[in-house]
């Protein structure tokens, strides 16, 4: 839930009796949204709420094999680069928005990067595929994008 849980100090109060920073205190009371609640968010609760029902959510788009450059003339505006686990949406072939935990120094966040960047990210540990169990049966990591919205 974006505005977090306020019981969160009460029931697990912190040590010691000085008063919480304010942004000590905002992650004490887990504010914000992980990747898939950020997607879940934005569309009103339409998208299932967590990775593992993203990975076959909508349709797949063909991106087994390909190269970061091909991956981008295949994808469209909202897309979903998806794996067990993280969410990066596509916000068209230029860039992507995402929440991290490793967002630039910070202890999380929202951030917009470059899709060429994101993908060759993804791909210096996962491999293209076009269904995700086909990573698997390789011994590998895999990364699928899906297409959920009506085109």
């Amino acid at each position: 839930m974006r505005s977090g849980l306020p019981q969160m100090l009460s029931l697990y109060p912190p040590a010691g009796s000085a008063p919480l920073p304010s942004e000590t205190a905002t992650m004490w009371q887990l504010h914000g949204v992980d990747c898939s609640g950020l997607l879940y968010e934005v569309t009103g609760g339409f998208t299932p709420r967590n990775t593992s029902a993203l990975i076959g959510y909508g349709k797949g788009v063909e991106i087994a094999g390909l190269s970061p450059e091909r991956i981008i003339e295949r994808v469209e505006p909202l897309d979903l680069i998806v794996w067990q686990g993280h969410v990066i949406i596509i916000l068209d072939r230029e860039r992507t928005i995402e929440s991290r935990l490793d967002c630039g120094g910070k202890n999380g966040g929202v951030v917009v990067r470059p899709l060429q960047e994101a993908l060759a990210g993804v791909m210096t540990g996962r491999m293209a595929v076009d269904d995700y169990g086909d990573a698997a049966k390789l011994g590998k990591k895999g990364f699928v994008i899906r297409r959920w919205y009506g085109r």
